[in-house]
């Protein structure tokens, strides 16, 4: 009777230990790639924290087997060109390979028009419905570790605020890690995968801008090395542009009418089909974006009707005609 007591216990205490053993690998069966996630990711975070978004108020977790850093700073007044250094800094130590989305555009030998586009997205309200929207830039890569390959993404985004302070932003950073690697990028694939109103755009733009680079004791706001210019680009069927002149200023735009597209007529009344843009040809200021002209890769972007004219950037774009944007902006 006692043998057989203690191979019951025996068996008891087997059995109490294999459940045991059997519920911590499946309580650690969840924790365990989160805790390899934060490892994995902790040189990337390390680099972070060393940079100047080290500033912010960082938290770090990890919800499954990816993780992520993410943080705010408090309410300050937004200088976008040292945002975006630091953060195409960061960018080209953590060896990112691609920059922006929707699509991506490659990183390398790209610098100033990386810096230029950053600055739009951060400075650049696009107005909706009577509100607008806060826009982010990004880039990706795969960062090398020793023998690790750490696939991520990252984000600055700057949010506007209506007090304590005018032209208050909080900034916000984020970088998430992934499993898939980060494709490379060509500039000519990116450029091709965007629709044509957008390249349009861009073509023209890259027109003027080669053309003020290579003629660089010309006017920059000669009427004929802009028609030169501008006439040197194919259209594609259903555009039409023209060089009209703001009256109050003398400053250019490009009157275009373009296919429907999301890209560049985002406010047009109507999202009428085609749409009617103009596109401003001020000078390239190279004190409001931190870079030289680059002669090309510029970024349109969509500003207020109401701000159009006051000080639009080289190829801000305002959805009207340029005959009821100029005279409005100029008031």
């Amino acid at each position: 009777m006692q043998r057989r007591r203690r191979i019951l216990v025996t068996l008891i205490i087997v059995l109490l230990g294999f459940s045991g053993l059997s519920a911590y690998q499946a309580s650690n069966r969840f924790s365990q790639p989160r805790e390899v996630a934060l490892a994995q990711a902790e040189p990337l975070f390390e680099l972070v924290r060393q940079s100047p978004f080290g500033n912010y108020l960082l938290d770090v977790s990890a919800p499954s087997d990816w993780a992520q850093l993410e943080g705010l700073t408090k309410p300050v007044r937004l200088n976008a060109i040292a945002t975006c250094r630091d953060f195409l800094a960061l960018a080209k130590q953590l060896e990112a390979t691609v920059v922006d989305n929707n699509p991506a555009w490659p990183r390398a030998h790209r610098d100033a028009q990386a810096q230029i586009t950053c600055v739009q997205h951060l400075t650049t309200r696009i107005p909706t419905g009577g509100y607008s929207i806060d826009t982010s830039f990004s880039a990706a890569g795969n960062f090398r570790h020793e023998t690790s390959l750490i696939p991520y993404a990252m984000s600055v985004t700057s949010i506007s605020l209506e007090s304590p302070c005018t032209r208050c932003t909080v900034q916000q950073f984020a970088l998430t890690t992934d499993q898939e690697v980060v494709p490379k990028a060509t500039w000519a694939a990116s450029f091709a995968s965007r629709d044509s109103s957008d390249q349009t755009v861009r073509k023209l733009l890259d027109a003027v801008g080669t053309a003020r680079l290579n003629a660089p004791r010309s006017n920059p706001n000669s009427l004929k090395l802009l028609d030169q210019a501008v006439s040197s680009v194919a259209l594609p069927a259903g555009t039409s542009v023209s060089i009209a002149t703001d009256p109050s200023s003398g400053l250019f735009g490009l009157d275009l009418t373009v296919p429907m597209s999301v890209k560049v007529c985002l406010n047009t009344p109507s999202l009428e089909d085609p749409c009617h843009i103009c596109v401003s040809l001020a000078p390239f200021v190279s004190a409001n974006f931190g870079v030289d002209d680059p002669g090309n890769g510029y970024e349109p972007r969509e500003i207020a009707a109401e701000k159009f004219g006051k000080d639009p950037a080289f190829g801000t774009i305002v959805a009207r005609p340029c005959s009821a944007a100029f005279p409005k902006s100029s008031n």
